[in-house]
């Protein structure tokens, strides 16, 4: 996939979410088997990483921020879709729990210049991407790579991947199953709403294990059950 594509597919990704970003919260909260995902991550997170600065990457409409800031964290808050972070800000207004919150801007948000240059100058104990964030990247490999030099060493990395087993990929498209297993690439879904489109990638474990190796180690994958999700726990090295 093209360097030019993948910008293509991140600026559509972005407009699909600008456009469904008032109905985002209706539409996340009609499926209970969501608040029991919330939930686990909740629990998970706080078990795991350590009060201080916390990075909630792909932030969304901010539904996690209240627990975040009630346990203490401070939030560096990245959301590439300016629809979703300004119903994030609005909803920030009125919550006057513990723990600082700064909404990043436009010319920091892009994870794959942070090679290049640092989003935020303090390194951060824990990272948040919940409901699927993960998926919206074709090159996660790049995605590890930034994520690491912004974290602290034995910081985690909770983040909520789509579930997806080998058989049920291999039953829906064998053809674009063994083609993108041979070529090593995702593969790939198409999601619409209204007069936009998402495109989903679904990273195996393998493939997520690989592409983490050099600077995480993986050390929870967690089925939650009825949800279609699973929850990791990734290790900064």
């Amino acid at each position: 996939m093209t360097s030019n594509k993948n910008i293509h597919i991140t600026q559509q990704n972005i407009s699909y979410y600008n456009e469904i970003a008032k109905e985002y919260d209706v539409i996340l909260n009609e499926d209970k088997s969501n608040a029991v995902v919330r939930k686990a991550v909740k629990e998970k997170f706080v078990s795991t990483v350590n009060p201080g600065w916390v990075l909630d990457f792909g932030g969304g409409t901010g539904q996690d921020t209240g627990w975040l800031q009630q346990h203490h964290y401070s939030i560096l808050f990245c959301e590439p879709s300016a629809g979703m972070r300004n119903i994030a800000i609005e909803n920030v207004k009125n919550n006057t729990a513990a723990g600082k919150i700064i909404f990043m801007d436009e010319a920091k948000i892009n994870f794959k210049n942070w090679d290049n240059v640092l989003p935020f100058e303090q390194k951060v104990n824990g990272v948040l991407a919940n409901f699927a964030v993960f998926n919206c990247i074709p090159n996660i490999d790049t995605l590890f790579q930034n994520l690491s030099p912004v974290m602290q060493s034995g910081g985690h990395v909770i983040a909520v991947i789509l579930n997806n087993s080998l058989l049920k990929l291999f039953r829906r498209s064998p053809v674009n199953f063994i083609k993108n297993i041979v070529l090593n690439k995702p593969l790939i879904s198409v999601i619409s709403f209204k007069a936009q489109q998402q495109t989903v990638y679904i990273h195996t474990m393998k493939e997520i294990k690989k592409a983490a190796g050099k600077y995480f180690i993986l050390k929870d994958a967690t089925v939650l059950k009825g949800s279609g999700f699973i929850l990791l726990d990734l290790i900064k090295r």
